[in-house]
């Protein structure tokens, strides 16, 4: 089954400061060694994850590389221009909740051709919307993961 990743969880993951630290490491070790969960990972959740503080821990950078081997990284080049203009149209209405990073994520998690049943996150509010319209589990605990 494919799931969606987004940046918060691997934030989280190589983070040990991050307050769900461990319960992010419990799920992502359940992912690996169930191999059950095929893990989808947008290139801008790529881009975001490693141009924030973390390039700036070489530690963190290593653990990342090292569970990014258990992922498939999937280019957004189809999905830029309508992440763009949703982005663009949220801020006419004034109403900017998502970023186009996560508009990308949802765009990816909506299409069929992708078969995505659930998005890993650590960050609820940003999808809580897109996952009740599209009947999708947004994973932010183990009993989530267990779930699906």
């Amino acid at each position: 089954m494919n799931i969606v990743a987004d940046t918060c969880f691997w934030i989280s993951l190589c983070d040990s400061t991050q307050a769900n630290h461990s319960e992010v490491v419990s799920m992502m070790e359940k992912i690996i060694k169930d191999n059950c969960h095929r893990i989808l990972v947008p290139h801008p959740v790529l881009y975001e994850t490693l141009c924030s503080e973390m390039v700036k821990k070489p530690e963190q950078v290593i653990l990342l590389t090292k569970y990014f081997e258990n992922v498939v990284k999937v280019s957004d080049y189809s999905y830029i221009e309508t992440a763009y203009r949703l982005v663009e149209q949220q801020a006419n209405l004034h109403n900017g909740t998502a970023s186009m990073v996560d508009f990308s994520i949802m765009l990816i998690a909506a299409d069929p051709k992708n078969d995505v049943r659930g998005i890993l996150t650590q960050n609820g509010r940003d999808f809580s919307a897109f996952c009740h319209k599209h009947r999708m589990p947004m994973i932010d605990r183990m009993e989530i993961l267990m779930a699906i």
